[in-house]
């Protein structure tokens, strides 16, 4: 066995996030991120003392998941989604439909959501 080795399974890891938006009640849970080149979801409140640590973590640190399927608002333009395409992350870590400038986040993994405006798409992570 590697002696080094520090997650066996690294799907769900603690990583340094940003602060939640004001008025953010559930303190930053289920919010898309992209973390240096990680693309992630957010699932437990970021750490601090006030909530006494939550989710066991460092101060500054959440528990993200690197690889499920979370529905989250996307931005559509060109057209209704269609299952498999890709959907991008923005520099403010907004989800859209369009490529330039922004990163691939993941794929969607249904369809029928019509196009124009924030609409709510089942998002598979891609890393």
């Amino acid at each position: 066995m590697a002696k080094k080795e520090v997650y066996r399974v690294s799907q769900y890891i603690p990583l340094p996030v940003p602060d939640p938006e004001a008025g953010d009640k559930l303190g930053g849970e289920d919010r898309p991120l992209r973390i240096g080149g990680l693309n992630v979801v957010q699932v437990s409140p970021k750490s601090t003392e006030e909530n006494d640590y939550a989710g066991g973590n460092y101060e500054g640190y959440a528990s993200c998941d690197l690889g499920g399927a979370y529905k989250l608002p996307v931005t559509v333009s060109g057209g209704a989604v269609k299952a498999g395409q890709p959907i991008y992350i923005t520099s403010a870590n907004g989800l859209t439909t369009v490529a330039t400038d922004n990163q691939l986040f993941g794929h969607s993994v249904e369809e029928g959501q019509p196009t124009g405006g924030v609409r709510q798409v089942v998002v598979r992570i891609q890393n």
